[in-house]
C-alpha cells in the first residue's frame, strides 16, 4: 500500500501538530497507547496502519461533501458536458429541497 491516506480537515490539523516531531517511531507508539490531549484527539479516528501510513507516505485532505458537490457542480460549466445546465439545475433543486446552502451553487 503506497497511496496516501485520505483524512478529514480535522484529522489533518491534528497531524500537523504531531508529524513535525521527526520521531516517527515515538509518534506511532503514542498513537497505539492513545491520544489524550485535546488537539490530538481527532487522531483516534485513524487506525494504527492509517496513522503509520500518514507518517511514512503522507496524507491528503479529503473534500467535505459540500466541496465535492461544488466541484461536481462546476463540471456543468464545461462545454464538454452536453447537458451541464440541466445537471446544475438538478443540484440546485436538490439543495433547495433539502434546505441547504452551498456557496458557489445556491447562495
Amino acid at each position: 500500500m503506497s497511496e496516501k491516506v485520505k483524512v478529514s480537515k480535522e484529522v489533518a490539523e491534528a497531524l500537523k501538530t504531531v508529524l513535525p516531531n521527526g520521531n516517527i517511531s515515538a509518534c506511532i507508539e503514542k498513537h497505539v497507547k492513545g491520544w489524550d490531549y485535546e488537539p490530538k484527539l481527532p487522531l483516534k479516528k485513524l487506525s494504527t496502519e492509517e496513522f503509520a501510513r500518514c507518517c511514512l507516505i503522507g496524507y491528503v485532505i479529503e473534500e467535505s461533501p459540500e466541496e465535492k458537490l461544488l466541484s461536481t457542480y462546476k463540471l456543468g460549466d464545461m462545454e464538454v458536458e452536453p447537458c451541464g445546465a440541466c445537471y446544475q439545475s438538478g443540484i440546485r433543486d436538490t439543495l433547495n429541497i433539502l434546505d441547504m446552502k452551498i456557496k458557489g451553487i445556491n447562495s
